[in-house]
């Protein structure tokens, strides 16, 4: 998915140079004063990194789109490890729970699922 490298890329520019590793998560919430983005990310040299806007639209692109779709998503975690040629690793993982009913029709009707699991980038630096 095109979103999930942008997001990979954007987060790795944020990293420090002597950062091996990273962790990116989110989460929609519902508040009572509407829906909120919990977001947290860190690296194995400091915690609490700060979000370019770039980064934070790409990731209310995301939340947007699987909302649209209706998947259910609850939350995603995004891993980055650095490689000894110094490009960068990526896995990312979603949990979703129980699909918005339009999320089936649109299935009935050709539409495929996005992928529920993770899978491997590498990006260079």
């Amino acid at each position: 998915m095109e979103i999930d490298s942008a997001i990979g890329e954007l987060a790795v520019e944020l990293l420090d140079a002597n950062a091996t590793g990273a962790r990116l998560l989110f989460r929609p919430e519902q508040t009572p004063e509407g829906e909120s983005l919990g977001i947290g990310f860190s690296s194995d040299v400091r915690d609490d990194l700060e979000l370019s806007e770039d980064l934070y639209a790409a990731i209310v692109q995301l939340v947007g789109m699987h909302k649209e779709s209706g998947t259910g998503l609850i939350g995603a975690v995004y891993e980055f490890e650095k490689n000894p040629d110094d490009s960068w690793g990526m896995g990312q993982q979603y949990e979703y729970g129980e699909p918005d009913p339009h999320f089936f029709a649109a299935r009935a009707q050709g539409a495929k699922a996005g992928r529920r699991g993770g899978w491997r980038r590498w990006f260079g630096r």
